[in-house]
């Protein structure tokens, strides 16, 4: 099955750090791109986070931060979820988005 890098916004806080541990411990994402205003330190995230994590340093909504997450982009899917949004993944989630995007062909795929 194909997989799926993950842009999620890092504010620095216990909430942003805890939904890109959660992305990081599924086996369908290949790496986290996280996009901050300012740097931070990965030390205290899991191993696993800290092997599929990047941060991209930026606004979240500059042109030259979404060129560099596509341009970078190691999957074939791109999840971006945005500044604000509040993310509860069911079981297998992602493998559902991806394989609703192979079945379907389609270039978008959108979940609320």
């Amino acid at each position: 099955m194909s997989r799926i890098t993950v842009v999620v916004p890092h504010d620095g806080d216990a909430t942003s750090s805890a939904l890109a541990e959660s992305f990081a411990s599924s086996p369908a994402v290949e790496e986290v791109a996280l996009i901050s205003r300012t740097d931070f330190d990965l030390s205290h995230f899991s191993a696993r986070l800290k092997d599929k994590a990047g941060v991209v340093k930026g606004d979240f909504f500059s042109g030259a931060v979404v060129n560099r997450v596509v341009d970078e982009a190691a999957s074939e899917y791109l999840l971006v979820v945005f500044p604000g949004e509040r993310v509860d993944l069911g079981q297998r989630a992602l493998e559902r988005l991806i394989s609703a995007s192979e079945n379907s062909g389609a270039g978008l795929i959108y979940s609320d």
